[in-house]
């Protein structure tokens, strides 16, 4: 076994909270793994600055680039979260970083930091990023990520392509899909291709909420049949694509807009939702009586002895329903919304409940199926 990277020789001076900032960016996706190597971040040093870059060895690879006064290039590994939490603390007087022998010794202000040097002979092959398809606005992309991937089965229980957030990029257009066993949303955004096919992509939904929170700007969109990667000016991240098959039959079953469907003040619904959750006893619904135009919200804890309800405004003059509902997931749905008005589309008590905009019906769907009422 080789351990180039202790022999290798780097310094360097950098900003102290840019520093922060990228080492954090990096040891917070490292995995919690068997394997000590894997705990480890890269830092190398170039003309063209500091890059720290991680890689959980199967699904997650991320990079953070910051300028810095290199007076040495050269590469190491080191502990990741270790320095991370330490760098969180320094001062904001400068960073000096050298290794001397077989250690990493990191200076700000009066603190000193001194981190053993890790043999990377059992470090994976970062992998390449897959060629670059087009761009997206950083602060779309982050939105439609946030109102879409909440529907996705992050554990993969329900099925295991699930797990992912469904991506279709067509000429200006990109839309996402999610969905577990209870809920589904779907949403379109704009993007700018550079190229005129068709492209699909099934993307790990906890990596991909981690994508949307790159820096503002756009962001590069990388694509090949195994991997798609994010990449902003100074943050990347890379993730190897689900492998399962996609079951996209399941859009179809999104129900129509009906004609007459209850407009809401999202505020109000949600603040009553959140209250009707405080109450509720485990895994029971909350109950939403839907009348002319009022919505009723109720739910009592196991014993019924500690109760809520409160009727709520809006436009409905459909006939009277009662549903029973798992008040997050409807909260999600109408923070997905994005909208002061919320319009709740539903046809029977056990049939599934549409959440659309007023004037966003097309652009962002969310729904979620009902939970039996018992009488």
């Amino acid at each position: 076994m080789t351990d180039t990277l202790t022999r290798a020789g780097l310094a360097f001076e950098a900003p102290a909270k840019p520093f922060a900032e990228a080492i954090d960016w990096v040891a917070q996706h490292l995995a919690r793994p068997s394997l000590p190597i894997l705990g480890g971040v890269l830092l190398e040093v170039d003309n063209r600055g500091l890059v720290v870059s991680g890689y959980d060895g199967e699904t997650i690879a991320t990079h953070a680039r910051l300028d810095v006064e290199a007076a040495v290039t050269g590469r190491v590994l080191v502990s990741g979260r270790l320095l991370a939490a330490i760098a969180k603390t320094f001062s904001a007087k400068p960073v000096d970083a050298a290794v001397r022998d077989r250690e990493l010794v990191v200076r700000c202000g009066t603190a000193t930091l001194t981190l053993p040097l890790m043999i990377d002979g059992d470090y994976p092959t970062l992998p390449t990023r897959p060629p670059a398809i087009g761009t997206m606005a950083a602060v779309e992309f982050a939105a439609l990520v946030d109102r879409v991937a909440i529907a996705a089965d992050r554990a993969g229980a329900y099925a295991p392509a699930l797990i992912g957030v469904h991506l279709r990029f067509e000429q200006g257009t990109v839309r996402a899909l999610a969905a577990d066993g209870y809920r589904m949303a779907t949403g379109t955004s704009t993007w700018t291709g550079r190229t005129t096919d068709t492209v699909e992509a099934l993307a790990p939904s906890p990596a991909l909420i981690e994508a949307a929170k790159l820096a503002d700007g756009d962001v590069e969109i990388c694509f090949d049949s195994g991997m798609i990667a994010f990449v902003s000016a100074t943050r990347s991240i890379a993730m190897r694509q689900v492998a399962e098959k996609y079951p996209l039959q399941i859009e179809g079953l999104i129900p129509q807009r009906v004609e007459t469907p209850a407009a809401v003040r999202v505020a109000d619904l949600r603040a009553a939702l959140r209250r009707a959750a405080l109450v509720r006893a485990e895994k029971t619904p909350v109950r939403l009586t839907f009348g002319h135009n009022s919505i009723s919200v109720a739910a009592a804890d196991a014993a019924g002895a500690i109760k809520t309800g409160e009727e709520i405004d809006c436009d409905y003059a459909g006939p009277a329903i009662e549903i029973g509902i798992n008040p997050g997931y409807l909260v999600d749905a109408l923070n997905g919304l994005r909208s002061d008005i919320a319009e709740i589309s539903m046809t029977e008590p056990n049939r599934a409940v549409l959440l659309t905009a007023p004037d966003g019906a097309a652009s962002y769907r969310h729904v979620v199926q009902p939970i039996s009422l018992k009488s």
